[in-house]
């Protein structure tokens, strides 16, 4: 671990509570750093001067990397169903 990155848990009593911690927030299973980031980038876009085709292309792009980090657990065939 960086010391940039350690620095933000001086508050654990154990090695084992800051992997998880750690492993919660920097861990591309659960997708928690990916999601917070795309969610930060759809926050800040703006169409500004921007064509509506342009903008809604970026959000577009944006909102497919959400889905691709979606995680859903299917239970039966008509699940797929119904996401769709």
């Amino acid at each position: 671990m960086t010391n940039e990155i350690g620095e933000n848990f001086p508050l654990y009593n154990s090695a084992q509570e800051i992997w998880e911690t750690t492993k919660e927030a920097y861990s591309h299973a659960e997708n928690t750093s990916e999601l917070f980031e795309i969610e930060s980038m759809l926050d800040d876009l703006r169409q500004g001067d921007s064509h509506v085709t342009h903008y809604f292309n970026s959000l577009n792009k944006y909102w497919v990397q959400l889905d691709k980090c979606d995680t859903i657990q299917w239970k039966c065939t008509e699940d797929v169903a119904t996401y769709k």
